[in-house]
């Protein structure tokens, strides 16, 4: 459950009304009813609009839905059968009509959402269930006590987006936003329902680093995360207005809500229990192809216990920015930026290629014989055998000068790739990379 403080409690409807940040509350009672009978989809639509046009700075909190840009806009039902609609709710004890309360210019009679019936569910499929007044509140009058309402944003309303979604997917969206827990799970509860791939890892292996990355990462294998392709839904879980699943794929599908991927790992003892290791954000390794066709790749360790999930969360228009969302923002912002930080940063340490460039003159091992002779002389000993053949072209201190030997163009080997891997794997891993390093920041200096 979404839980605020109580600052935003106090302003989350006087401060912020018509405001595109502004939200409303429905009482959780309203999941208990299951019938059509009992609830029908312009029944629900005509409810939640009243609960959202409600402003307690005017008309002493009641609603004014004016019939006729409500029907056209929000709710795509005719002013006829909005005031049907309204007396069935009238008649449930949901709402009553307050003609005591000015409307100023106004047509329309104040209605007021009156606190939450008491509601008797159907015996059977034949049957309806029952409604009457809340027994504990005796004037009926809405209250707000925590943990007694689900926050949902105006937006759903104001949109007219609920119009064109199924009765059952709409309750499946209360049903959504009421286990909402950021900064447990980074949106929905997880334990029940996400969304995953057939993979049941949800992850494959796609290449591995190469060079200019992290020593860390470097040669070590990179991983996608599959399309996640089915909805997970807890054993536990009951919901009893239809198919919970289908509604989930209708709601993200309408872009109210949407899917993320984060890596978990699977406790050893008990694998129901999971703990997040981080969000994986698409398109933020900097490879050449990741710029045309950003993919949800990253770097992990491969463990068995180690799986990729979707967490199902709302899409940006159809957040509700409580305190809880503002700290999980700024931890999330916090993470994007580490992240791209450490892909981003390009390792002189694994730049191979560079360091190639570096020795493959004659100049570093001038500067190298020089300023490490240990090192010099040992690397030596590896050009032993090309001696003969050097000596032919060249007479002089083959120690001093064997940048001249082995570079020139009678090498002992006749092909150029033969021996760029003998100085990359025979070479290269017998000097230490701090004196490349040096060697790079000393011709940096002369330049």
């Amino acid at each position: 459950m979404t839980s605020l403080s109580d600052k935003t409690e106090e302003n989350s409807t006087e401060n912020k009304f018509n405001q595109e940040e502004h939200y409303f509350k429905v009482d959780r009672k309203i999941l208990n009813i299951a019938s059509v009978k009992d609830l029908g989809k312009a029944e629900l639509l005509l409810y939640l609009q009243h609960c959202r046009a409600i402003n307690p700075k005017k008309h002493l909190g009641c609603s004014l839905v004016g019939k006729k840009n409500t029907a056209k806009l929000n709710l795509g039902l005719d002013p006829a059968k909005i005031e049907k609609t309204q007396k069935l709710l009238i008649d449930k004890f949901l709402l009553r009509e307050r003609p005591d309360v000015k409307n100023g210019f106004l047509k329309s009679i104040p209605v007021e959402v009156l606190a939450f019936p008491d509601y008797t569910p159907p015996q059977d499929k034949k049957s309806e269930g029952a409604f009457k007044p809340n027994c504990i509140n005796e004037n009926q009058h809405r209250t707000y006590e925590k943990g007694t309402y689900i926050n949902l944003p105006s937006a759903l309303i104001d949109s007219g987006i609920l119009k064109d979604l199924r009765r059952q997917s709409i309750f499946a969206l209360m049903w959504l936003y009421d286990n909402i827990s950021w900064l447990d799970y980074w949106g929905i509860n997880p334990y029940l329902v996400h969304k995953k791939a057939y993979n049941n890892k949800g992850y494959t292996r796609k290449g591995r680093f190469g060079e200019g990355f992290r020593q860390s990462i470097y040669k070590k294998s990179y991983y996608i995360a599959d399309k996640p392709e089915n909805v997970f839904l807890s054993k536990d879980l009951k919901f009893i207005q239809g198919n919970l699943k289908d509604s989930v794929e209708e709601v993200i599908d309408k872009e109210l809500f949407y899917s993320k991927p984060v890596l978990i790992e699977e406790d050893l003892d008990d694998s129901e229990i999971i703990r997040f290791i981080k969000e994986i954000h698409k398109g933020i390794i900097p490879f050449d192809s990741q710029d045309k066709n950003p993919e949800y790749l990253f770097s992990a360790a491969d463990k068995n216990n180690q799986k990729v999930i979707w967490i199902i969360s709302p899409s940006d228009k159809f957040i509700i920015k409580t305190p809880d969302y503002e700290e999980f923002y700024k931890n999330r912002q916090e993470n994007l930026s580490r992240q791209k930080d450490f892909y981003s940063y390009d390792d002189f340490k694994t730049r191979n290629s560079k360091h190639l460039e570096l020795i493959n003159t004659e100049e570093f091992w001038e500067w190298h014989c020089e300023n490490y002779p240990e090192t010099y002389k040992s690397i030596c000993e590896y050009f032993d055998d090309c001696r003969p053949h050097a000596i032919k072209f060249y007479d002089g201190d083959m120690d001093d000068e064997i940048a001249f030997w082995i570079y020139c163009d009678e090498t002992r080997f006749d092909n150029p790739a033969e021996d760029e891997n003998f100085l990359i794997h025979t070479i290269l891993p017998n000097i230490p990379i701090g004196q490349i390093m040096h060697y790079n920041n000393y011709i940096k200096r002369s330049e």
